[in-house]
């Protein structure tokens, strides 16, 4: 039974694998995906190696555990320390070989080098083209499609587009902002101005009442 590792993992093809024989190549190869055993485990039964993410996907419709190879159960073990040494002693090429990277890595250097290889893949923020890493900043500075903003008018709008962008048309933009500016202020001043009127109102209210207050008593004595 085959299975698509590309869609779970980066499935890692035997021929990457510098100087390979019949015999190395079966201590290393999955029997599931067929390539390049990637954090591998073993049957406890009959040491057939798989690589962790193919046995766990090998398992997810079935409700008990069975050997892909044949055996009744599946008890997961570790990895034989000969087929660790054989697995430690490959010399890999890059996965972005196509590229242009040329670096030879050992099994064990592989993952952490690319995820850092200058020769990736990488989504320009703007047109959404893949562009090598290597070469991404230079690419990001220059695409037209990059949103910019501009500094007087904070306006976004995409590099390709500057020219439109023209000095009159940032400034009536800016007018805009500044008259918006204006009525929010104009606004506060009169909600302020109208809880002035009423403080006012209920002060002239509560002299009245004093007023009264000290009239009646006047009129007692």
């Amino acid at each position: 039974m085959d299975i698509d590792c590309e869609k779970f993992q980066p499935h890692i093809p035997l021929d990457r694998v510098i100087e390979i024989d019949v015999l190395v190549r079966e201590l290393i190869e999955c029997h599931l995906c067929h390539g390049l055993v990637w954090h591998p485990v073993t049957c406890e039964t009959c040491d057939t190696i798989f690589c962790s993410t193919c046995i766990h996907i090998f398992h997810e419709d079935k409700s008990q555990q069975i050997c892909p190879h044949g055996c009744s159960t599946f008890i997961k073990a570790k990895l034989s320390r000969a087929a660790s040494h054989v697995l430690a002693g490959l010399k890999m090429s890059c996965r972005y070989e196509s590229n242009g990277c040329t670096e030879v890595l050992l099994y064990n250097e592989l993952e952490k080098h690319e995820q850092i290889c200058d020769y990736q893949w990488l989504p320009c923020d703007g047109c959404q083209q893949q562009i090598i890493k290597k070469n991404f900043d230079q690419h990001q500075s220059e695409c037209r499609f990059i949103s910019i903003k501009c500094e007087q008018c904070l306006t976004s709008y995409e590099r390709g587009a500057k020219d439109l962008h023209t000095l009159t048309e940032c400034l009536r933009i800016q007018f805009q902002q500044q008259k918006s500016k204006m009525e929010q202020l104009e606004k506060q001043i009169v909600d302020q101005q109208t809880k002035i009127d009423r403080m006012e109102e209920k002060l002239q209210a509560n002299d009245t009442s004093w007023q009264t207050f000290f009239a009646i008593i006047k009129e007692k004595k």
